[in-house]
């Protein structure tokens, strides 16, 4: 017999069905992530056009929303000072190398690329034979007066300033009311313009009216009480042993003008409660700290040690001494030093209080850029002899001479031809340890510098004088 075997057709067919069916799934599965690419290049490809469409800041502006939003998730409105402050207290709050990273690169106040124009313009002046000094309209060609200011709303006092101009004016022809008088209040920041201060205030003030040491009336002082009149320390510029009533009474008693506050800290609870224009002049901190060394331990002026290193392991008063100085903060040094976030957010209060305190200040110097200040000058004091700001005054030079050829103020190039270059004189290990105990100090020296640009290209106090 003869079998027949009927071949089955029906597993080839179904073998084709599922190849057809892979094939089916294989397609719509690329076509799937071919669709999901062009999605994400789109979405790449949208972001990136709104990113480079975004209006770009002019160099007077504000920080850039991509920097605030390193520091905040949450919008930053920075378009008075409320913003400006809380800009400043999240920057406070980065760890010092992050913090000195941020204000190199990305320059929120705009005062570092400043610097830089400042000096090339200088450079090009000389170059021309052009004369820079004392020249606020060089400033203003650099730096347009800007919508979003960290100066408003204005914050000092102008009643008191106006009193001080009026004695100023009638001091020659009108015998002075000590009752109503009005002084300046100077805090000294040591090394940082306080001895320039107080020849421009010997220079315009009445002579009877200025403390012979050097602008520091408490160094005769006395307090009367159960041990009779007695000087309580000899202590030049230390303020803070003497009560308000007291330095009031002090001052008009004497018919002083000026107060210069260099040892102690500034009490703003209180001394703003006096009726005084209050003045300060800030230099970079780190330039500031070497200039210290220099003077009290190089030239010896009463300091023992000649090695920078150990003297700035001794002087940790000095680590973050500007904030410490404008928030009345004791201790900075341990703050400086301490990488707890309870630590850090003390420092961080304590620089937003500093802030605080400059912003009622009439007057913001800026030792690098004194020669600028002249018309600032004139404003809020009523000075009319501005010549000292360009020239070098150093306290105590005959003790240790120097010759450098920088006995006049030719500007921001002047100054730094004056002064040791932390970059050159330090080593790489004790720069990066001075600048990191400094970058509190580093943050408000960037305010200071633009407190002062916006005080004099937006003509704030000639506006308050008309």
């Amino acid at each position: 017999m003869i079998m027949h075997v009927t071949r089955r057709r029906g597993r080839p067919l179904l073998r084709q069905q599922q190849r057809s069916q892979s094939k089916s799934k294989a397609f719509f599965i690329t076509v799937i992530v071919a669709v999901c690419s062009s999605l994400i290049a789109f979405y790449y490809f949208a972001l990136t056009v709104v990113l480079f469409s975004y209006p770009v800041p002019n160099d007077s502006s504000l920080p850039s929303l991509k920097m605030a939003g390193k520091i905040d998730e949450g919008e930053q409105n920075v378009s008075d000072y409320a913003g400006w402050r809380q800009l400043v207290v999240n920057l406070a709050r980065l760890p010092p190398a992050s913090l000195l990273q941020t204000l190199q690169t990305e320059d929120p106040f705009g005062v570092r690329e400043m610097e830089q124009k400042i000096l090339q313009a200088e450079e090009n002046l000389d170059a021309s034979g052009g004369n820079a000094l004392n020249n606020p309209r060089l400033l203003e060609g650099l730096f347009s007066c800007p919508t979003d200011r960290i100066t408003l709303p204005d914050q000092r006092n102008h009643t008191l300033a106006a009193q001080l101009r009026r004695q100023l004016a009638d001091a020659q022809t009108i015998p002075t009311d000590n009752s109503s008088m009005a002084f300046i209040f100077f805090q000294h920041l040591r090394k940082a313009g306080g001895t320039n201060f107080c020849t421009l205030a010997q220079a315009n003030l009445p002579t009877a009216h200025v403390p012979s040491y050097y602008c520091m009336p408490d160094y005769y002082w006395k307090r009367k009480d159960s041990k009779g009149s007695h000087r309580p320390q000899a202590c030049a510029g230390c303020l803070q042993q003497w009560s308000n009533e007291e330095i009031l009474s002090n001052m008009r008693g004497r018919s002083h003008w000026i107060a210069g506050n260099e040892w102690d800290r500034f009490d703003a609870t209180r001394y703003f409660e006096l009726p005084a224009v209050f003045v300060t002049s800030f230099r970079r901190p780190l330039h500031r700290a070497l200039s210290q060394f220099r003077f009290e331990c190089v030239e010896d002026r009463g300091c023992k040690y000649k090695n920078i290193t150990a003297w700035w392991e001794h002087r940790r008063d000095l680590y973050n001494v500007y904030t410490a100085t404008f928030s009345d903060t004791p201790r900075m040094g341990r703050l400086a030093l301490s990488q707890s976030s309870k630590d850090m957010e003390q420092g961080a209060q304590a620089l937003g209080n500093a802030l605080d305190t400059l912003l009622r200040y009439h007057l913001v110097l800026n030792m690098e850029w004194l020669a600028y200040a002249g018309k600032l000058v004139q404003s809020v004091l009523g000075f009319r002899d501005t010549s000292v700001l360009t020239r070098r005054v150093r306290p105590l030079i005959s003790q240790h001479a120097r010759q450098d050829g920088q006995d006049h103020n030719s500007g921001a190039r002047g100054i730094a031809k004056a002064s040791w270059l932390p970059e050159d004189y330090l080593s790489p290990q004790q720069y990066l340890v001075m600048s990191e105990n400094l970058a509190l100090d580093e943050l408000l020296t960037d305010a200071a510098q633009r407190i002062f640009l916006e005080r004099v290209v937006c003509h704030m106090d000639d506006h308050e004088r008309r």
